[in-house]
Order: C-alpha cells, then structure tokens, then sequence
C-alpha cells in the first residue's frame, strides 16, 4: 500500500488532475519517504525471468477489514470527536483507494497465471477515484458526527500518513480489470459506495459494541425528550415504551394472521387428503366392480 502515495506525491488542487494510466509509470516521481522504494522495483524487473514472473503494483489507500492507515480516521468517528473529521488542504484532491481484499484477490490471480501479463506496472485501485472531501462526508453521515475541521499546513507533520490523504492522482486502472471478475470484488465502486459495508466490518473486526443507554425517571421529567436529543447525537435508535408496545401488539396480530392461515392451509390440506382418499376408495370399489362382472361374463360364456 501506498506505492502510488509514494510514486506520484503529494498535491492539493481544486482542479481535477489528469488520468495516469498504467503505461504511464515513468513518469512517477518518488515521495521523499519512499524514495528508497524506487530501487526496489529495480530489483523487482531485473529479477524478472522465463521461470520467474515479476510485477510491481501500485497500490490505492487501502481500506476495509478493520482499517490500517485509515484506523485514526475510522477512530475519531467511532467516537464521535467533537471537532469531527480532518479535512487536508483542499480536501478536493482524488484519492486512489482499494479495498483490502479485492488488491489480495488481484495479487492471487496474477500470482497463479499460467501466462504473464506483458505489462509489468499495475495499479491496484477500484473505480471511486473520490475526493477526500466524499470519502469524509460518507464516513461522517454513516459513523461521525457529521462535523469536519480543516488541518492547518503547520499541523500536517502531526498526522501519521497524512501524505496518503493528500494525494492528489486520477488513475485509469487495466489489468486489474481483466483479473478480476465482476463477482469477484468487494468493492469495485470504491469507499463512498460501500461505506455501509465498510463501516460494517470495521465494528466486527475493531469488536466494537454498539452503545446502549437506558433512560429512566417519574413521569413528566423530559425521559422522552432527553432521550431523543442522546440518540440524536450518538445516532442510536430511539426507543419509547409506547412505540415497543405498540411494535409489540402489530407483531402479535401480524403472528396470529400468520398462524391462522397456517391452519387454514392444514385443514384444507387435511380435507384434499381427505378427498383424494375418497377418490382412491371409490375407484377401488369400481375396478372390483368391473373385475366381478367380467369374471361372471367368462363363467356364463363357458356355460
């Protein structure tokens, strides 16, 4: 993760920047921090053989199962900070992302291709190609409070990873394309169109139970009204004894019009049992019939 955070660096920018495309890998500029990874992908293409297929792939932001450099982000949502959500320069600048198990499937089918792919340079990115901006506004309106703060460029050293979220590069993704399936992704569309899913898993994985508060007093107190404005911030679900009652007594005509035609559809069951029993006897009756008749038919023949 993070090559393409490396390769292409950091730039904020209101306008939308132009689409790199695989081919294009020679442009790349290496981030000062990953400068080092450079030669690595040197390493990388000599190793490349007959026996031994290389590749470098340029990974997106990768998000989902959890979280890894987007935890922090993740986090202060979870908890609702008061300030809300970092917003990095403009906000505006495109942010190539991926999910962590549609790059792990890409890396698998490349890795068990019985015929290498004659581009060697990969992008492993869905097709969000979302600004900072979305992605923090779907975090917000699944997760956080709904608040953003923007981080002044002196503060910037603060955040770990903040050139990831700065990164400003539309990219053009193939192969990854004519590796995976459609029913292969998780999240072909990208962070924004998934953040239910996302969000999802990042609860299961983080075990992060959901905040549960009872509110309990005399009557007229403002029980009803406090707990609303609770549940309005920490955006829960609103329970009131009356509407749980009233939920209760819908289930339980709802369930007594269910088991009353199950019945119904037993007893008429019962009576085509019945019926076709009646049918079977009475058929019975009438073959015994027609065999006696035939067998006096024969004895008064041979008479």
């Amino acid at each position: 993760e993070g090559a393409a955070a490396a390769e292409e660096g950091e730039e904020e920018g209101g306008e939308e920047p132009e689409a790199y495309s695989e081919d294009m890998y020679a442009k790349r500029v290496p981030h000062v921090k990953y400068s080092a990874w450079k030669e690595v992908e040197k390493l990388c293409k000599a190793a490349n053989s007959a026996t031994l297929h290389t590749y470098v792939i340029f990974s997106g932001l990768v998000y989902g199962e959890g979280e890894d450099k987007l935890h922090s982000i993740f986090k202060q949502a979870w908890h609702l900070a008061p300030e809300g959500l970092p917003i990095f320069g403009t906000g505006k600048n495109l942010v190539p992302m991926i999910h962590v198990q549609d790059l792990a499937t890409m890396v698998y089918r490349l890795a068990s291709r019985s015929e290498p792919l004659t581009q060697r340079y990969l992008f492993g990115c869905d097709d969000g190609n979302v600004s900072w901006n979305a992605a923090m506004k779907a975090l917000n309106d699944t997760l956080g409070n709904g608040k953003t703060y923007k981080v002044a460029e002196h503060e910037l050293i603060l955040y770990e990873h903040v050139e990831h979220f700065l990164i400003n590069l539309k990219v053009e993704a193939g192969a990854i394309k004519s590796l995976l399936e459609e029913e292969d992704w998780v999240a072909q569309a990208g962070l924004v169109e998934n953040i239910g899913k996302v969000v999802s898993e990042f609860q299961r994985e983080r075990r992060l139970s959901p905040l549960r508060v009872v509110v309990l007093g005399p009557p007229a107190v403002g029980k009803t009204f406090y707990s609303e404005k609770l549940a309005a911030f920490y955006k829960l679900p609103h329970l009131k004894i009356a509407d749980v009652v009233k939920e209760f007594e819908q289930q339980e005509i709802t369930l007594r019009g269910e088991v009353l035609k199950i019945r119904r559809r037993r007893k008429e069951e019962k009576r085509q049992l019945e019926l076709e029993e009646k049918r079977r006897a009475l058929q019975e009756q009438q073959e015994e019939r027609r065999r006696a008749r035939a067998e006096a038919q024969d004895r008064e023949s041979g008479v």
